[in-house]
């Protein structure tokens, strides 16, 4: 009976049995992302206590903004989800013509506080620390470069970040995907990224890339001896980092309620939290009216990142 009530909390009036419906979590990056690893942890959990399929699906592109989109413009029955991260607000600073907005037209449920962005540059490069780093850019204005997965992305705003608290100088170099500026990182073709931890711990754990500092308010617990920018000499330069699950704006509350009360609990466990630290994250949540503050709270942060470093739409 408890799994039809929940069921019954989802469905629409007059649709379809809700036993035979399934549920969809939309990943708006390529597979294999951190962004898939938590949505189909949040999927099997909701499987689990729904009794109903949930597939999670790719529909990548143009910075997320497309799989973004589709859910923008999904029923809003609680059966079609987004999973993304904070590219989510970036992506409405730098596209002139978004068919959707942000805090109007998705609304947070749940997320995982992610393990944020590490300066993380080629060993080639002839600095140790954040400090060395920063006194190799200023002395050479322009000549070391970073990557990131395009323009408007998380990785882009955290060079931006990193360039406007430092006063130095770098070239921007944007790629399709993070993957491939990944790649071209460890072959040395750019210098750094600031690219999400959880991208990169397996490169820095294998000594593909050296890791310089974290932007993010407190060290890793997976990664101790890892300092924040501010450890490190740079203070202000904290980027916010989060992997969420969202609706179409108009989902019923009931239906967010019992999302949100199902992964509370279901996503602490110990095996879930075990996943997420082996793929470099932490179980550290936040759900609920809190991520909904936090939603409005870094949009407000993300904004004042672009004005102080130019950027918006190309």
């Amino acid at each position: 009976m408890r799994r039809r009530t929940i069921l019954g909390v989802l469905a629409l009036p007059g649709a379809a049995s809700a036993q035979a419906r399934q549920l969809h979590i939309v990943n708006p990056f390529p597979p294999g992302s951190p962004v898939d690893l938590v949505a189909r942890l949040a999927g099997d959990k909701l499987e689990a206590a729904f009794g109903q399929p949930v597939v999670v699906e790719s529909r990548s592109g143009a910075g997320g903004t497309i799989g973004a989109g589709f859910v923008a413009r999904a029923a809003a029955d609680g059966s079609t989800l987004l999973c993304t991260t904070a590219s989510l607000l970036t992506a409405a600073l730098i596209q002139r013509d978004l068919p959707y907005q942000p805090l109007r037209d998705l609304v947070p449920i749940w997320g995982v506080q992610a393990g944020g962005l590490a300066v993380v540059v080629n060993p080639a490069v002839p600095a140790r620390t954040l400090a060395e780093f920063t006194a190799l850019a200023r002395a050479q204005p322009g000549r070391l470069s970073f990557a990131s997965s395009g323009h408007g992305s998380v990785q882009h705003f955290g060079g931006a970040l990193y360039q406007a608290r430092a006063g130095v100088q770098l070239t921007h170099v944007p790629y399709r995907g993070g993957a491939p500026a990944a790649t071209d990182l460890i072959a040395g073709h750019v210098d750094a990224m600031f690219d999400a931890f959880s991208n990169q711990w397996a490169n820095i754990q294998a000594g593909r890339v050296r890791v310089l500092a974290l932007l993010r308010d407190r060290r890793l617990g997976l990664a101790p001896d890892i300092p924040t920018a501010a450890e490190a000499g740079l203070p202000g330069a904290v980027m916010p980092s989060w992997i969420g699950l969202f609706a179409p704006a108009a989902t019923a509350a009931a239906a967010l309620e019992r999302i949100e009360h199902v992964l509370r609990q279901a996503m602490a466990q110990p095996d879930a939290a075990d996943k997420l630290l082996r793929a470099g994250q932490e179980p550290d949540f936040i759900a609920g009216a809190a991520f909904r503050q936090r939603i409005v709270e870094d949009a407000g942060i993300f904004a004042r990142i672009a004005r102080e470093a130019g950027i918006g739409p190309e």
